[in-house]
């Protein structure tokens, strides 16, 4: 039998565990029932057989309550009564049970990286095994005391900077568990334990493609070339580049001979475009691009001198690799960068060599839908080409949407980031970048460009949403402090009333509706009123503009008739004041038949209808907004508010989790590349039929004054007061000429 040394000693924080052993190995040896029973056998032959039982258990409870234990519990009068010291045992630490859990979880909170990853794996794991040991559960949370993944989070913010591009791989684990983090911290450290060349200690660890890389000298000559006329090989000589005798000669001979070119592995350099044709002789014989063994950079040392002779022919003007295993952006072109900053820090590559980043700044870069993005990157010399983090833009919500068999997009909130292309094992993404200083003036003035000064273009054309719908409209956009000077002017406004609204669950089960005017002056169209009706559950709206109060009835009709036929369900609640042009008899009557209820608000409590009188004080400023940026007059209000209208059925919403009414309403995300600014000079195309000969102009000019609903058209005024539907124009986006108000024409 054994002794019970196997037993743990009892502490502060292992109570329960403690307990459970204790209890389990009693049971074992058939000694239970002298620790939990009290009452003695009444035969004196069982009794002295209980009493040696009991000492038994005793003297158990004595070797594995600890030393502090037994000063506090242990005395003359219980040391041979088992029932009586558990009982002292169990009552003392299971008060404090609250107090030991809360003790043992700050020692997790207070625990840190020190020296290793085999040091922290271990203090990891104690700190673990400590919270289960005072009853603690770590799982899922239903059913867990800690939440395993806000746990393992904490764990992963415990690593040092060094660790950077293994913390931002394990946040994007989900469900992060301390599982991931173990095995992943015992493959890093296995990494570390194997031999490498290099003793400097590293800052950054990064898997990036590097220009130049120094290896020991060798020993023989058969696979390391010497220094050639024109061309210095570091790895056999101990001169400097610039000392080298034959890097001065002229270069007479292609970059490797063919008794090189059987050492070398370079089949992945023949993938990387404006390839020149000297680089090309250096390859060895043709491989297959999906040869993933083939396209891998050698790490032989005669590869590394080919590959940076390779490298030397290779043009990466346009040419951006991203990398799924750095955590930073690097360039390393000077010119590329504004805001710098000089700031050293040493990068460990994935090869165990290192690089040096000597400054730190901001990247414009342009992708293939001329938007631009600004990134911080590290200013790495020695860097071939550049490199972006797919991590940090994983991060950041990008999803990958595959395009072709070799080509994908990155795509965030419906737009496209970067298209990237898998050349020869690895992703090449086309881009351009502007040169310190450089004006971006020449890019084309289209509606997406997210350039900073472009900003407010962008608030004009979408119809001055505030600063955080525009920034969910054009993700890439820079807004900051935007300042709009026809806001201002426009939307002041009173605290809104406070109030409740119906619970919608689908589209047109509450239908608000409300009538604006009399307007003076009337619209350019003889219009007087504009009739406003909004679905709550998506929030799109339709408006129709009235000469007459009258004409309400047969406008809703319509309304009826057309989101009937779309959503083939019919209306269940309509809302509206007291008004007479919703309280008629056909009005009332035509309700009633179709089977909606109606709510209908008390006199003079606006607030009741909230979402209405919302949404034509919505409409109104936004209206008004849009006439002073187009320098029109107020007759054409009702250009104005059927264009606000259009543009706040695409702009997202709060109450819709920044999604847009459009999207909900048809099912599908708006297309923003039409939006244009309001009353800005159009050149609508003449068809050839109707032109002046063969030499006459082929366009005419005019304002933008809205979009049709359902094509990608606009509405075009042209000089004398016509509106035109157009499909073909070209706009000058920046350009507000605005109309005579004495003739009616246009200033062009």
């Amino acid at each position: 039998m054994s002794n019970g040394k196997n037993l743990p000693i009892l502490s502060g924080n292992n109570f329960t565990a403690w307990k459970i052993r204790v209890q389990g190995y009693c049971m074992q040896h058939g000694l239970y029932k002298y620790l939990a029973d009290p009452n003695p056998p009444a035969d004196d032959i069982q009794r002295a057989d209980w009493d040696d039982k009991r000492i038994k258990v005793a003297g158990i409870l004595d070797q594995c309550m600890g030393e502090q234990n037994h000063q506090q519990f242990i005395n003359k009068q219980n040391s041979e009564d088992p029932q009586a010291i558990w009982a002292l045992l169990v009552g003392y630490y299971k008060s404090s049970s609250v107090q030991n859990q809360s003790l043992v979880y700050q020692e997790f909170l207070a625990l840190q990286y020190k020296t290793t990853i085999a040091a922290f794996l271990d203090e990891l794991n104690t700190c673990v095994s400590a919270l289960a040991a005072v009853g603690l559960i770590v799982g899922k949370p239903e059913k867990a005391d800690i939440k395993e993944y806000l746990l393992a989070k904490a764990v992963v913010a415990k690593l040092p900077e060094q660790y950077q591009a293994v913390k931002d791989i394990l946040y994007q684990q989900q469900p992060l568990t301390l599982k991931i983090i173990r095995d992943s911290l015992n493959s890093k450290h296995c990494e570390a334990a194997a031999p490498t060349s290099s003793s400097t200690p590293t800052i950054k660890q990064e898997s990036a493609l590097k220009a130049k890389s120094q290896p020991g000298k060798p020993t023989g000559e058969k696979d390391f070339p010497r220094c050639s006329p024109g061309w210095h090989n570091p790895a056999t000589t101990g001169d400097t580049e610039a000392d080298c005798r034959m890097k001065r000669k002229p270069n007479t001979t292609n970059i490797c001979d063919s008794t090189q070119k059987e050492n070398v592995n370079l089949g992945w350099a023949k993938h990387i475009p404006n390839f020149t044709e000297n680089a090309k002789a250096a390859l060895t014989p043709q491989v297959d691009d999906d040869n993933d063994k083939a396209s891998s950079i050698s790490t032989a040392p005669n590869g590394f001198v080919c590959i940076r002779r390779a490298l030397s022919a290779v043009q990466f003007k346009d040419t951006c690799f991203l990398d799924s295993g750095v955590s930073h952006r690097m360039f390393s072109d000077h010119a590329r960068f504004t805001e710098y900053r000089i700031r050293q820090t040493l990068i460990e590559l994935a090869d165990g060599n290192t690089l040096e980043s000597i400054g730190e700044g901001h990247v414009h870069i342009v992708a293939k839908d001329n938007s631009t993005l600004k990134l911080k990157a590290l200013h790495v010399p020695k860097l071939a080409g550049m490199l972006i983090s797919f991590g940090q833009l994983y991060k950041r919500g990008c999803d990958v949407k595959c395009t072709g068999t070799k080509t994908f997009d990155l795509v965030k909130h419906n737009s496209v980031i970067l298209s990237a292309e898998v050349v020869g094992g690895t992703c090449n993404v086309k881009l351009r970048s502007h040169p310190q200083g450089q004006s971006k003036s020449h890019l084309p003035p289209i509606a997406l460009k997210t350039t900073a000064t472009d900003v407010n273009l962008l608030h004009r054309a979408a119809g001055h949403p505030s600063a955080k719908a525009l920034k969910r409209m054009f993700p890439l956009a820079l807004v900051r402090n935007l300042k709009c000077v026809a806001c201002a002017l426009s939307k002041s406004h009173q605290l809104p009333f406070p109030g409740t609204l119906p619970e919608e669950t689908h589209p047109l089960e509450y239908v608000s509706m409300d009538l604006s005017g009399k307007i003076s002056p009337a619209s350019f169209g003889g219009k007087q009123y504009y009739f406003k009706i909004t679905d709550h559950f998506t929030q799109f709206c339709y408006v129709y503009l009235l000469s007459s109060k009258s004409k309400t009835f047969s406008q809703f009709l319509k309304y009826y008739n057309e989101v009937t036929n779309k959503h083939t369900c019919n209306i269940k609640t309509v809302i509206f004041d007291g008004g007479g042009e919703f309280n008629s008899k056909e009005f009332l009557s035509f309700l009633s038949d179709k089977g909606i209820s109606v709510q209908v608000t008390a006199p003079y409590t606006p607030q009741h209808n909230a979402v209405a009188k919302q949404a034509n004080w919505t409409t109104s400023k936004k209206a008004r907004c849009l006439l002073k940026q187009a320098n029109l007059p107020s007759k054409y209000w009702g250009e104005a508010v059927n264009t606000a209208v259009f543009l706040e059925n695409v702009t997202p919403v709060r109450k819709l989790k920044w999604k847009t009414p459009y999207q909900l309403w048809h099912g599908q995300p708006f297309d923003k590349s039409c939006l244009k600014p309001f009353g800005c000079l159009a050149f609508a195309n003449i068809p050839k039929p109707l032109r002046d000969g063969k030499f006459g102009d082929t366009s005419k000019r005019g304002l933008l004054v809205g979009y049709q609903h359902g094509a990608h058209n606009w509405s075009v005024l042209l000089p004398g007061g016509k509106v035109e539907r157009c499909h073909d124009v070209i706009f000058h986006e920046a350009d507000f000429p605005g109309v005579s108000f004495v003739y009616e024409t246009l200033y062009l």
